[in-house]
């Protein structure tokens, strides 16, 4: 009796997490696909990385419009979970707070963008939401 109940309740559980993973794995599975493929064009458009304060102003500067280019394609995934949503919600955050910190240097304070920059560079939120959501390539 302890066996097959033991054999029934693995057997529901099982059936339980691949329902899960299927309900979510759509939409992550391509937005991981997307996120490689953006990944490969950060790679070649932001390397090398600055060493002075006006390279790290132009990288910053590239790297927001293909975060920008990269969101806009996430958007066009249809059927985000609620995960996906709050992910795509987080990155959107990052853009507006990086923004921010371009704003200052084109107001002369150059201050005002490495403080922002520091904290946008040390900040994971959007990351952790999308492992959150499965996505785990962004």
């Amino acid at each position: 009796m302890r066996t097959g109940f033991l054999v029934v309740s693995l057997t529901l559980a099982l059936l339980a997490a691949t329902a899960s993973l299927a309900a979510t794995s759509s939409w992550a599975s391509a937005a991981n696909k997307v996120c490689t493929a953006w990944q490969a064009k950060a790679k070649a458009a932001l390397t090398p990385l600055p060493k002075t304060p006006t390279e790290t102003y132009r990288w910053t500067v590239k790297a927001v419009a293909l975060e920008k280019a990269e969101l806009s394609a996430l958007k066009k995934i249809p059927n985000a979970t609620a995960a996906g949503s709050r992910a795509l919600a987080a990155v959107g955050t990052d853009i507006a707070e990086i923004q921010v910190g371009i704003a200052d240097w084109r107001a002369g304070d150059k201050a005002g963008f490495a403080r922002v920059f520091a904290a946008w560079q040390r900040d994971h939120r959007p990351h952790a939401a999308f492992v959150a959501a499965n996505a785990k390539a962004c």
